[in-house]
């Protein structure tokens, strides 16, 4: 470690460091400010959603817990004010675990099953936890910390703004009565050490091809991707019944490209397996075996920065010939030989950093 680590607890606009939700009939929105310090640097944001008073067996769907969070916004001026990170709870849960990080065993075992029943006593609580991670997890210091977000050079303070779902969109029966929910700030305390920052952002968006059979889904915006994650339902309209599945015919190929430049081939079933060695399971699930439990089918993982079965980093330069843009050569898509269905929807999480000529230079001389 460089860098010291140094944490806050945020207090949400509500008042406090918890916030007690009820029952959540309708949607909500909590927003908590992340105030400017001196010599400090946004690494990461953990968050824990709490839910007590659970009756009797509750039947969630696919997402289960952690879909109850819609969407994480982390709202900076640097110096124009835009969202660092968009991004769904389940999503934030895989990019978690697909970066070797573990997740509680709660978490662990909501994304177990595709339906899961959970049995509770009355009074009994359960959790999820979960990471919005500034700087990637695979990239250690110092190179990593150019990705973290510099609080003193903001133009004001930082927004943290967490979407709560309504439960019946999560849960078919005996949703719990109570919510809460925390956040902590983790920053890198620079000591007044001059350190470059590079801008990036996590944005999640809905995508849905525009044809069945060959077909594609682009990726957005300008700059360097770093990973890419996607999750496949079986409806663009989210419920309590929705389902992550696998979107391709079996056996047919997906690929990535830049302009006419083929990338990754492979099925998206290899592409699954790939995904899960960087996140293998636990041997057993709330007590059960896991050989009752599959992974997500519905789930494609790419990064240029990783290889599968592959914890480091490669060299920063294999990003380079990914480099997104407006024009045709520049735009990277994942290509399906055969997607299965109209109905499918894609929820896609892409981190990217900044285009700027320099900007993998920069991280050259920090991590090379």
């Amino acid at each position: 470690m460089i860098f010291p680590q140094w944490s806050e607890q945020l207090t949400w606009d509500t008042g406090g460091t918890v916030f007690a939700a009820g029952a959540l009939a309708a949607k909500s929105t909590l927003k908590a400010r992340v105030p400017r310090r001196a010599n400090l640097r946004l690494e990461r944001i953990g968050i824990r959603v709490r839910a007590s008073t659970i009756a009797a067996a509750a039947t969630y769907n696919q997402d289960n817990f952690p879909g109850m969070v819609e969407q994480v916004r982390l709202q900076i001026s640097d110096p124009q004010t835009r969202n660092w990170c968009a991004i769904d709870g389940p999503s934030l849960v895989e990019l978690q675990l697909l970066n070797n990080i573990p997740v509680d065993p709660l978490t662990a075992t909501f994304r177990a099953r595709s339906t899961y029943t959970y049995t509770a006593t009355l009074g009994t609580e359960v959790s999820t936890l979960f990471n919005v991670f500034v700087r990637p997890p695979c990239l250690n210091e110092p190179g990593g910390n150019l990705l973290s977000i510099p609080m003193s050079q903001l133009a004001g303070d930082a927004t943290l703004e967490i979407d709560l779902r309504a439960v019946t969109e999560v849960f078919a029966t005996n949703a719990p009565n109570t919510f809460t929910v925390t956040a902590v700030a983790y920053y890198r305390d620079t000591q007044g050490a001059a350190v470059e920052y590079i801008r990036s952002d996590l944005i999640s968006r809905q995508a849905i091809p525009a044809t069945t059979g060959k077909t594609y889904i682009e990726l957005q915006g300008d700059g360097y991707p770093l990973e890419l994650l996607m999750r496949v339902y079986n409806s663009a309209t989210y419920g309590s019944a929705i389902q992550v599945l696998q979107p391709t015919v079996a056996n047919s190929l997906v690929q990535l490209s830049r302009g006419r430049i083929i990338g990754p081939s492979a099925t998206w079933e290899q592409f699954n397996v790939d995904a899960d060695s960087y996140s293998p399971p636990p041997t057993t699930f709330n007590g059960a075996s896991s050989s009752s439990y599959y992974w997500m089918p519905g789930r494609f993982y790419w990064s240029p920065l990783r290889e599968p079965i592959a914890i480091n980093p490669l060299s920063v330069n294999s990003v380079a010939p990914w480099r997104m843009g407006a024009v045709e050569e520049e735009k990277v898509r994942v290509n399906f030989e055969n997607w299965a269905s109209a109905s499918y929807a894609a929820q896609v999480a892409l981190r990217r950093i900044d285009g700027a000529a320099d900007v993998l230079a920069a991280l050259n001389r920090i991590t090379v």
